[in-house]
């Protein structure tokens, strides 16, 4: 992650062989005796006093180096690799390094492992290198002690990047949990036996001074914890969940903790996993309570080979209401699968649709909602998870489906298809920021300025559309002129645009945008970006033309040879993808999960299920020759 001032955001092994040693220029004699494993081993004559200094191997490699001499040296030509012989592994630097100065590289042309030998190169000939021994996933391999030089022992530290070398030696006041996701909290808990007293403890982040932070006084008992923030009273760096420096050093400018907050899912923290001892990893929000592992949001709901039990039941008073008002919630109890029963609401969004609604205290599995579909417009149960399962394979968010025995009062019992629905909370995990999600309903409703206020709000302030207007605004000089593909950018996420309009489109999805204008939904974020992501995965009829038009994004991107060049690029590459996808095995899962339950379902015709799969299976078959047709087709 990278640490700025200013305000918050607004958002919620390979060794090196002795063969290779001639090629490269290194000497052939074997290290000296106690030189090896940790050692700064590769000095090379002549080359410069540039050393190897640290190495992370964990989240965003990079490698720093160290001007150990009395003069500025030129990085022209200074190279690290694992693989001396391979000229493609070759990470350069560049530019000039000051005496006694440090330069970190970002390392992109190969991966670092946490023990393999990495070799510092000018040319082709090796200067320096270290053998990589990494076991604590919050360090790094750094030579020590400062002040380092070539013959300097490696080991583990603190990571430290573009600063001082420091071992890595947890003291007792230790960074426990941060927040980087908008509201920018730190946790430190005091892992001792003893009190601490908080008084000149700082927090750093990236060894920039200017962003420094001290605590006042304050002691902090055994097991205690105290957060900060940032803004009035606390810290003034803002920071982003993906790779940079923390530090909390105590009044004497020694390192107390230290951590490089690795990239993760934004609904999480970056945590001590065991609790005030552990590595750092993704885990629950919990600042200021005992850390917790994340939650796997949604565990065995969504499942195809088996069909779990879920019940459902609803007063007399509740079916009451349901037949009066369906769109009306009534309270319910959940259980699914042998779980406790907890308290939901429910109501019925449209036929055999039933929509389930969990609060913060009683969730079923992680979950904010879940959609139980019992239309029986489907005798293969599959379609929808084949859809979903092909747009998430694609890298466009999608709704996991899976199957379940449903028990609800008033009605017989049935089997479901069990639909994830895509909520505040699921954005929070998939995107960095999210200022409104929008529904188009039932349709036909378009991306156009006469349509604004027809698109639900589904996330988000229902008072302010006007990031949508934005949006579309910002669309419509591009459906009479070319442009779209190279201009959209900034009002759409264009390459995830163009996939979905194309795999919907490959989908035969009857009633989604290209199609009609529906069964879409449009996801804005707090910069403004737009992206489409699937709605409704009914009628995937896997039929139809692929080249519509009537759509006003899909008429921008058909009148734009660069975005139709790309649109026909997805077209292909999703063909592709439902073998790559494994589909067929979907499939298979759910006529596993039919036979299992069928002995308690009198009224499935298991026959009809079988011919039914395979005529999907047959459709997918046809539908990669049929479209590639369609494209070559004058």
């Amino acid at each position: 992650m990278r640490f700025s001032s200013g305000p918050a955001s607004l958002l919620l092994s390979s060794v090196f062989a002795v063969a290779s040693a001639t090629l490269i220029g290194c000497p052939s004699e074997p290290p000296a005796e106690g030189e090896g494993e940790g050692e700064g081993e590769g000095e090379g004559e002549g080359e410069g006093d540039v050393i190897l200094s640290e190495l992370n191997c964990h989240g965003q490699d990079w490698v720093e180096v160290r001007n150990i001499g009395a003069t500025a040296v030129d990085l022209t030509g200074l190279t690290v690799t694992d693989r001396p012989a391979d000229a493609t592994r070759r990470q350069p630097f560049a530019g000039s390094l000051p005496a006694g100065e440090n330069v970190v590289v970002d390392v992109s042309v190969f991966g670092l492992a946490c023990d393999e030998e990495i070799v510092l190169l000018r040319g082709d000939t090796a200067v320096d290198s270290t053998t990589l021994a990494v076991g604590r996933t919050d360090a790094t391999w750094s030579r020590l002690p400062e002040p380092i030089g070539r013959s300097s022992t490696f080991g583990e530290g603190f990571a430290t990047r573009g600063q001082p070398n420091q071992a890595f030696a947890v003291g007792d006041l230790r960074l426990n949990e941060i927040d980087c996701r908008g509201v920018e909290r730190v946790e430190v808990i005091n892992a001792g036996a003893v009190d601490v007293n908080l008084a000149g403890f700082t927090l750093t982040a990236d060894g920039d001074a200017a962003t420094r932070f001290t605590f006042g006084d304050g002691v902090v008992a055994p097991g205690g914890r105290v957060v900060v923030s940032e803004g009035v009273g606390g810290f003034a760096f803002t920071m982003t969940c993906s790779d940079g420096l923390l530090t909390l050093a105590n009044s004497a400018g020694v390192v107390s903790d230290s951590v490089v907050i690795g990239e993760h899912a934004e609904a999480f923290t970056w945590s001590r996993l065991p609790d005030g001892v552990g590595a750092f990893a993704a885990g629950e929000e919990t600042l200021g309570a005992i850390n917790q592992a994340p939650v796997v949001i949604g565990d065995g709901v969504f499942e195809l080979a088996r069909a779990p039990s879920l019940g459902v039941v609803i007063d007399a008073a509740g079916q009451a209401s349901l037949i009066t008002d369906p769109l009306l919630p009534v309270p319910c109890t959940v259980a699914f699968d042998g779980d406790a029963p907890v308290a939901a609401t429910v109501s019925l969004p449209a036929t055999d649709v039933v929509l389930l609604a969990f609060d913060d205290v009683a969730r079923l599995r992680g979950l904010e909602h879940l959609l139980l579909d019992l239309r029986a417009d489907d005798a293969s149960f599959a379609r929808q998870a084949v859809a979903a399962g092909l747009i998430r394979a694609r890298g466009i968010l999608a709704p996991r489906v899976g199957l379940a025995l449903a028990a609800i009062s008033g009605r017989p019992l049935a089997l479901a298809r069990t639909v994830e629905v895509i909520d505040s909370r699921l954005l929070r995990r998939t995107f960095t920021s999210t200022a409104h999600l929008y529904g188009s309903g039932d349709g036909p409703t378009d991306l156009v300025s006469a349509d604004v206020a027809s698109w639900a709000v589904l996330v988000g302030d229902p008072a302010d559309v006007t990031d949508l207007g934005a949006v579309v605004d910002g669309l419509a000089p591009l459906i009479t002129a070319p442009g779209l593909f190279a201009g959209g950018d900034g009002v759409f996420r264009m390459s995830a645009t163009i996939r979905y309009l194309a795999i919907d489109a490959w989908l035969g999805h009857t009633d989604g945008y290209g199609a009609a204008r529906g069964d879409l939904l449009v996801h804005v974020d707090d910069d403004g970006e737009a992206r489409l992501l699937p709605g409704d995965l009914d009628n995937i009829t896997l039929r139809g033309e692929v080249l519509t038009t009537g759509a006003a994004l899909v008429d921008a991107c058909r009148i734009d040879p660069d975005c139709q060049a790309a649109y026909l690029e997805e077209l292909t590459l999703t063909g592709a993808a439902v073998t790559d996808a494994a589909i067929a095995d979907l499939i298979d899962d759910v006529g596993t999960a039919v036979a299992s339950v069928a002995p308690l379902l009198p009224e499935l015709d298991t026959d009809a299920r079988a011919r039914a799969a395979e005529d999907l299976r047959a459709q997918l078959s046809a539908r990669a020759a049929d479209v590639a047709a369609e494209l070559a087709a004058p």
